[in-house]
């Protein structure tokens, strides 16, 4: 039975991901602006709807990019991925987190509420599986706090396969036949593609 969406404030966290190296975009993916802002700010912006505390995660050499008002974390373990994002999250604001890439111009607010509204607490996380690439979606999802262990177990063993983490453990999978929104524009030939067309 589908959950109903309902848009209210919560115990989440909210964090931007916008540390990637952005190297097949050529261009630091956090600053382009698809709707007349810094990509990183407009998701942050998204998220001050549903949570009363937002954190850009970036890398520290980012930190003059954004905005003064919007409060920045820096990755604990650098060179890992996203998975020392999510570490550095779940370490520094010590409550469960709503993780969001600033790679998905596609998201909307409905989509925040949905995820928001499946969370199952009684599990590590939830998200979404990708259609697109037949993958689990760990980049816009709900990470539980007690995952925390298990992530650091992972970075302390090298094992930086968030994939690998979620099979392993007791993750909510949102059932969902359509998910465009989890589209990553990764490419300039995506980015210009996008934006003659929206």
């Amino acid at each position: 039975m589908e959950k109903k969406i309902l848009k209210e404030k919560n115990d989440l966290i909210g964090i931007v991901l916008a540390g990637g190296m952005s190297k097949r975009m050529k261009e630091d993916k956090s600053l382009i602006s698809y709707f007349n802002q810094a990509q990183a700010e407009y998701v942050a912006d998204l998220l001050y709807s549903f949570c009363d505390f937002v954190f850009i995660s970036c890398r520290k050499a980012q930190k003059n990019n954004f905005n003064k008002k919007y409060n920045l974390i820096f990755d604990t373990f650098e060179n890992i991925g996203p998975l020392g994002a999510i570490f550095s999250s779940l370490e520094k604001v010590q409550k469960s987190i709503l993780i969001v890439a600033c790679d998905m111009p596609l998201l909307q607010e409905k989509n925040i509420q949905e995820l928001i509204n499946y969370r199952d607490e009684n599990k590590y996380g939830t998200l979404y599986f990708n259609l697109d690439n037949n993958k689990y979606e760990p980049l816009f999802a709900i990470y539980e706090y007690k995952i925390k262990e298990k992530v650091l177990k992972n970075i302390q063993e090298e094992k930086y396969s968030i994939q690998k983490i979620i099979n392993k453990n007791d993750f909510y999978i949102i059932p969902s036949l359509k998910n465009v929104f989890l589209k990553n524009i990764n490419t300039p030939e995506e980015k210009n593609k996008y934006l003659d067309e929206n």
